[in-house]
């Protein structure tokens, strides 16, 4: 059974057919064969954030904390 696949912009598509990659990139669109494909569809619009809290502890000593977030973006 043919099928056609559309992808939206904003995610990274990989096309596999019989366990092999054929197609990567954003927003593909494309026909395949629903017994042999597999396609995966990865969130391309994260948003990474960095954070720095300069803290005193309870016996008054200074701690520095850093760090990252990474959280997906729905506009």
């Amino acid at each position: 059974m043919v099928k056609y696949f559309k992808g939206d912009p904003s995610r990274y598509i990989i096309k596999y057919i019989s366990g092999k990659k054929k197609k990567s990139g954003r927003g593909l669109s494309f026909f395949y064969f629903a017994y042999k494909t597999n396609i995966v569809s990865i969130p391309a619009m994260t948003m990474d954030s960095n954070f720095i809290f300069n803290e005193i502890t309870n016996n008054y000593q200074g701690i520095t904390l850093q760090g990252q977030i990474s959280f997906l973006a729905k506009f």
